[in-house]
């Protein structure tokens, strides 16, 4: 039995603010010269809001074709699922990067209450893995603000292979 893999990384933020107004909190895009495809196997999105809100849009996930701007991470923000495996070739925006937007792929509901939401799994089960060829991304965004005091938790998990 072979014991060869994809390398297979997650990249993940905690407490992340909300803000009043749209934001692109984080962007995974596969850079158009990138010899790989991601293979994208989940996003991992909660919230907690302080204080009570009337703001229901939700936090979404839309398909993108170009992603520059914001805070490119450096590839010691990424996890590596096995510590030999090779740097990252996926950018990882995160800070309101410009995004070039295609069609929403998910949502996940702002809470609307002062406690913790439930994290959401976003996974293309029997599907399989969400691909993004070179020049293809995903943006995790809102249209409007979660609530004064509300933060953000989220995650993505991917594989790169040739």
């Amino acid at each position: 039995m072979s014991n060869k893999r994809l390398p297979t990384y997650v990249f993940s933020m905690d407490k992340v603010a909300s803000v009043v107004a749209a934001n692109n909190y984080m962007s995974i895009f596969n850079p158009v010269t990138n010899p790989h495809f991601l293979a994208v196997g989940g996003f991992f999105i909660s919230a907690v809001l302080l204080n009570p809100s009337s703001v229901v849009d939700s936090f979404r996930g839309w398909r993108i074709t170009t992603a520059t701007g914001g805070t490119l991470q450096d590839d010691a923000a990424v996890g590596k699922i096995q510590s030999h495996f090779p740097d990252p070739t996926a950018e990882l925006r995160t800070g309101n990067p410009t995004c070039t937007m295609g069609a929403a792929l998910f949502n996940v509901p702002a809470p609307v209450e002062n406690k913790a939401a439930p994290a959401q799994i976003i996974s293309l089960g029997e599907a399989g893995p969400l691909i993004l060829t070179p020049g293809e991304g995903v943006v995790l965004r809102t249209e409007a603000a979660a609530g004064a005091g509300g933060t953000w938790n989220f995650s993505v998990v991917w594989a790169e292979g040739p």
